[in-house]
């Protein structure tokens, strides 16, 4: 059998440079067009590349002389006589100053964005979005001890107990009142009180809270509450001011991070208009998408629609929604796991056999088909029809999947088996143009 699992040679010795670089403080620009010169570059890896070195605080310039190294972690453009240098975009070689963002011929970003002011008060103001959220109602602060790894990389909290007390000192937390305190206890807890004093322990949670308030004296309430904090109205003010972040923290299975989001949000303010967090969604799974086409990667394409989807529905914008749900259906009847099956056998992994039953036992996904007859009035053939012809895998006619959704919309004893055999025969006859 052949190895599938080869290594990456760019990623070796894109490793080196960056070593190099870092090393050094800078790296010329010819020294990169050297190294471009062996590759079949992709905009991809040059951006992956590019991007690797300026979060390094690198400088690329003109030549190795010509760069102040006192701070890795801004661009120095300055010789030691004092004079400017020119910097040169990676990507296309257009010279660009110390002020530019984002090169004005190829739209690529130029500066290191782990450096950046604005959004490393982004990235903060996300990081206390997370954490906030959880105080809705009263709970106990979070520590260091139980404090996730991930909190690290993607929020940068390094120590937790210190972000919380700089959250409390924000004013975006406080200590809960009576009523609050004992709404957050567990029946057991409250039951204890009552003991304690001698009451009735009898009754529903909230018999027993009234209870409390009602006839035990002196309730020690820093007992419990030394520890246990709330959502202040400054804290779901903050919340309010900042809804493309609380948004972006919800939707989770999007992930897409604050970095991600900062990015877009530069490119498309350059186009004088006012940015909501759905066009920065959508461009960022445009930019997934083209790569995603030009490896020829269809699940993963599959799994970003139905992602998107589901995005569009949670937040109820319905004629966006239904686009997504028909690009999923239209993967989904032409078998998107297949495909990468057919690559196994290009690489003689598997024979034709193993692709014919692959075929004839699949099971058939209905999932995005149930949402379209679910929400049948934002549906359209002109829509499916323009998705449809916007692929070239296609091992199911564009009529079998309009005549399959016409009757799943119309029909309510549709069942789906009934298809299956057509199905099989067409993904049968067209996936012999892929072996």
């Amino acid at each position: 059998m052949k190895n599938i699992f080869k290594v990456n040679p760019f990623e070796k010795k894109k490793k080196q440079i960056i070593e190099y670089a870092k090393d050094n403080g800078k790296i010329s620009f010819e020294e990169l067009v050297d190294f471009l010169k062996g590759i079949d570059m992709t905009e991809e890896l040059l951006d992956s590349l590019y991007n690797s070195l300026i979060d390094a605080g690198v400088s690329i310039v003109t030549n190795d002389d010509s760069v102040n190294n006192e701070e890795l972690d801004e661009f120095d453009n300055e010789n030691s006589d004092g004079e400017k240098v020119s910097l040169y975009c990676p990507r296309c070689g257009t010279v660009y100053d110390d002020d530019t963002t984002i090169c004005p011929n190829c739209d690529l970003l130029l500066t290191s964005i782990d450096n950046n002011p604005e959004y490393k008060e982004m990235l903060k103001t996300f990081s206390i979005i997370h954490i906030i959220k959880h105080y809705e109602t009263p709970r106990e602060l979070f520590c260091n001890k139980y404090m996730p790894p991930y909190y690290i990389t993607k929020y940068n909290i390094s120590n937790l107990d210190l972000f919380m007390n700089e959250i409390i000192d924000l004013g975006y937390l406080q200590k809960p009142n009576d009523y609050e305190l004992l709404q957050s206890l567990k029946v057991a807890e409250l039951k204890q009180i009552l003991r304690d004093n001698g009451l009735n322990e009898s009754g529903t949670k909230q018999k027993l809270i009234d209870r409390i308030l009602d006839e035990v004296v002196d309730f020690d309430c820093d007992r419990y509450s030394d520890k246990i904090y709330i959502l202040s109205e400054t804290g779901k003010a903050f919340l309010n001011n900042n809804q493309d972040l609380v948004l972006i923290d919800e939707y989770r299975w999007l992930n897409i991070s604050p970095k991600d989001y900062y990015q877009a949000k530069v490119k498309l303010s350059n186009d004088n208009k006012t940015i909501s967090l759905f066009d920065c969604i959508c461009y960022i799974y445009s930019e997934r998408e083209k790569i995603y086409l030009e490896k020829k990667q269809y699940d993963m394409l599959y799994y970003s629609y139905s992602e998107l989807a589901h995005t569009f529905k949670h937040a109820e914008k319905y004629d966006e929604m239904i686009i997504y749900y028909i690009k999923c259906v239209i993967y989904e009847m032409c078998g998107i796991h297949i495909y990468s099956q057919l690559n196994l056998y290009k690489d003689g992994l598997v024979d034709e056999e193993y692709i014919m039953s692959i075929i004839k036992n699949d099971r058939q996904n209905n999932q995005s088909l149930n949402q379209i007859i679910k929400y049948k009035e934002y549906y359209s053939e002109d829509i499916l029809e323009s998705e449809y012809n916007k692929i070239d895998y296609k091992l199911v006619s564009y009529e079998l999947i309009k005549r399959l959704i016409n009757e799943s919309i119309n029909n309510s004893m549709f069942d789906i088996n009934d298809y299956k055999e057509l199905i099989y025969r067409e993904r049968q006859k067209n996936v012999k143009k892929y072996l």
